[in-house]
């Protein structure tokens, strides 16, 4: 069964944050990567994803957008 993940509040958390090209962020709830997603393709420089839960984490390696971007990197951790 395939996880859909709908980020919540995504355009308002974009516009909010400002300029992205260049930038590192961490996202502290990474969850499906929805935010992350958005962050990276709009040119960040570095997204550093924490997540709690492992399978998580995990679904994202086998098939995430940005799995083989060497711009993302995934801990799992609370925080």
């Amino acid at each position: 069964m395939e996880l859909v993940h709908t980020p919540v509040m995504l355009n308002e958390v974009i516009e909010n944050i400002g300029v992205i090209s260049g930038c590192s962020f961490a996202d502290f709830t990474f969850g499906g990567g929805g935010h992350s997603d958005k962050l990276l393709s709009l040119g960040a420089k570095l997204v550093v994803g924490i997540d709690r839960d492992s399978e998580t984490i995990q679904h994202y390696l086998n098939g995430g957008e940005f799995r083989n971007d060497p711009r993302l990197k995934l801990i799992h951790s609370t925080f």
